[in-house]
């Protein structure tokens, strides 16, 4: 392609839209509405234009496509990831922007149903498409200036053009770690499912991080003393979850210091045991120890005044907080800490723990040994 001729065409499909801009807002701010007939080349060019980080490509029916999507961290400086699976924290926020194209002219408006789905929890970002379609954004890499979003939804759509919309989610507290799944369903004008199952587009990880406070030494220090042995940090434990931890070159200890929560839990009973835990000295003598419900752990929420009623046991001793805001709601998460004394000094060689409870799960954010000194 001559790059003149390219040149040319790059302007003419940017006054264009310059057009468009002027006129959806010198008629109430109504976006694209204007008559803008673009030729073959011109959408070409702007589906190089408006390309997404991720290509993905998904036809849903005969009339509009999904062509991929960009996430960006939203942190004092927004960052788009461009890895295939990153990894965010809990209450960790995001933009997802979803790229679309009409194939035909759509009759209704159409909604997208996603859906985020992980082994120990799944959250979404259900919306009517074109809800928040992007205007304007800085450009890839710069984050600066403001993101301008108006309403253009699927009925008012030209064949062939690319539609941007951007939408900005939270990590909810109440859901484990590991890797989710980003799936997607559209939902026609007469509530019907053009697929008529969820299509995966994408993955992402949520790693466990400490609430409030870092879980550095110095915290675990004022926990659980001075003479501390670091054995592992992030555990979730599920129903039939069992881990086990081989432990080398450890000090004789007489106990161990456990920082953990639980979710899906306000139906567990106060005193309960959900956690065996078996430590394993370096004879092959076994102890066997337990978290309960209400004393050594609890559910983050607990605290949470739309569901306090539903909780079957009592806060456990707080490790950290962090405020969280749900709706009206406002209210602090917790993480909880406890210690296990030893029936002997030993040196430890195993420690395996067991999820006994058919409900919820446990987050452990540290684990470590506590020393004689």
């Amino acid at each position: 392609m001559d790059a003149s001729c390219a040149t040319v065409r790059l302007a003419r499909l940017t006054l264009k839209i310059i057009l468009v801009l002027f006129l959806a807002f010198w008629n109430g701010h109504r976006p694209l509405q204007a008559e803008v007939n673009l030729t073959a080349q011109e959408l070409e060019d702007s589906i190089r234009f408006w390309s997404p980080s991720q290509k993905v490509r998904i036809k849903f029916g005969e009339k509009i496509e999904f062509l991929g999507y960009d996430l960006t961290l939203l942190a004092s400086q927004p960052m788009e990831l461009t890895a295939a699976a990153p990894e965010f924290g809990h209450n960790d926020k995001f933009r997802i922007t979803y790229y679309w194209r009409p194939l035909q002219e759509v009759d209704g408006k159409y909604q997208a149903l996603i859906r985020f789905k992980g082994k120990y929890g799944n959250f979404n970002n259900d919306h009517l498409i074109g809800n928040r379609a992007i205007l304007h954004q800085p450009q890839r890499g710069q984050e600066v200036g403001k993101t301008l979003y108006s309403t253009y939804t699927t009925d008012q759509w030209k064949i062939g053009e690319v539609v941007k919309e951007g939408y900005e989610v939270t990590v909810p507290i109440g859901i484990g770690p590991g890797l989710y799944q980003m799936q997607i369903e559209v939902v026609g004008a007469n509530n019907d499912y053009v697929k008529g199952e969820f299509v995966k587009f994408g993955n992402f990880s949520i790693v466990s991080r400490p609430f409030a406070s870092q879980l550095e030494d110095d915290l675990l220090q004022r926990l659980f003393g001075p003479n501390i042995w670091n054995i592992k940090r992030g555990i979730t434990l599920g129903p039939g979850s069992v881990v086990a931890i081989e432990l080398e070159d450890v000090p004789p200890s007489k106990g161990l210091g456990i920082i953990s929560y639980t979710n899906w839990s306000g139906d567990i009973w106060q005193d309960k045991r959900i956690v065996q835990l078996i430590v394993e000295d370096e004879k092959g003598k076994e102890f066997m120890y337990g978290l309960k419900q209400g004393v050594d752990t609890a559910s983050a929420w607990i605290d949470n005044p739309k569901e306090r009623g539903r909780f079957q046991h009592h806060k456990a001793k707080v490790a950290t907080s962090r405020p969280v805001r749900r709706g009206n709601a406002g209210f602090q998460a917790h993480t909880y800490y406890t210690r296990v004394d030893f029936s002997e000094v030993s040196k430890p060689a195993k420690l395996t723990l067991i999820y006994t409870d058919p409900e919820g799960i446990i987050i452990i954010q540290a684990i470590v040994l506590i020393t004689p000194g």
